[in-house]
């Protein structure tokens, strides 16, 4: 037979874990960019140096590489 009250338990403590996920901060920089995801993986924060606007490919390739070195930590 299927547990109603097990699931409900269940569902309860995927919300809790959810929640302190979400409080979880992984900060990780890649050249002039730094950022800070949480645990769910939600960039949080953002932060470019000014000199690195004059550079847009460049910038570009730091954001990918800070967000997939983040998302990576946060595993």
């Amino acid at each position: 037979m299927f547990d109603i009250e097990g699931l409900g338990k269940l569902v309860g403590e995927i919300g809790r874990v959810k929640e302190a996920l979400k409080c979880l901060r992984i900060e990780v920089a890649e050249g002039p960019v730094s950022l800070t995801l949480n645990g769910l993986q939600e960039v949080v924060r953002v932060k470019i140096k000014p000199e690195a606007a004059k550079e847009t490919g460049r910038l570009e390739a730091s954001v990918a590489a800070c967000f997939n070195k983040g998302a990576l930590a946060s595993r």
